[in-house]
């Protein structure tokens, strides 16, 4: 290959980097790239695209390891549909741009995220919902909404995996998140909702309606579901 070419580096579609350029191939003239998801379309029961559910902090570890192994000349992002990855897609850019030094924006991924809602939808309350979001993404991550199916989280192991699953997004839907935007102008309610509540609820009814179906089957497995008689 021409050492003036760049070489391109890719995660493995799940934002995880596997592999980065040796010491050698650290001293090429083109530099080194990295191509890294945030969305990802492939066949059915791998793809993930619904919305992000990479927490901004597993990117920014990731990213800032590929930038200490040398991979500093071409970042690129793949957000698929560009509307539900507005922060993810700025903040993406911003890591980037402040790599290497010592202060910015994406220093504390907690005050970035309630910093960029306050900013964008002016309300009062951003320093309760950033953690939040935080949060999420974190449980979301675990397992992602598309990849769900009957019995990933055991219910008989681990403390019932797939209760305290359930309970962590109850327990952040219990909080209520739509009423912290109460305070937001008018015409800012309907896109905070379809960041807050819509995310959370799209989550958490699926997971919801799958840990109950994996509960059904392992009752039936142990002989404790017993049919209703028809009418």
């Amino acid at each position: 290959m021409p050492e003036e070419f760049t070489i391109i580096w890719s995660n493995d579609n799940y934002g995880y980097i596997r592999r980065y350029p040796s010491e050698k191939e650290r001293k090429r003239q083109g530099g080194h790239g990295i191509y890294y998801h945030n969305s990802y379309w492939s066949p059915p029961g791998r793809s993930y695209l619904f919305f992000c559910s990479t927490p901004l902090a597993h990117t920014k570890y990731e990213l800032m390891k590929a930038y200490h192994e040398g991979i500093q000349k071409l970042w690129i992002l793949n957000v698929g549909a560009l509307k539900p990855l507005e922060m993810e897609t700025e903040f993406f850019l911003r890591l980037a741009w402040e790599a290497g030094k010592e202060e910015g924006r994406t220093r504390n991924v907690d005050d970035y995220v309630s910093q960029w809602l306050g900013r964008n939808f002016t309300g009062a309350e951003e320093k309760m919902l950033g953690p939040l979001l935080n949060q999420f993404s974190q449980i979301a991550n675990v397992r992602k909404l598309e990849m769900m199916e009957d019995d990933v989280f055991s219910q008989t192991a681990y403390g019932d995996e797939g209760a305290v699953r359930l309970h962590k997004l109850r327990e952040i839907v219990r909080k209520k998140p739509m009423e912290y935007t109460e305070g937001f102008p008018r015409k800012k309610r309907m896109p905070s909702f379809r960041w807050f509540f819509c995310g959370f609820m799209r989550s958490g009814l699926p997971c919801a309606s799958i840990t109950f179906l994996t509960g059904v089957h392992c009752a039936t497995r142990r002989g404790r579901c017993r049919r209703q008689p028809c009418m």
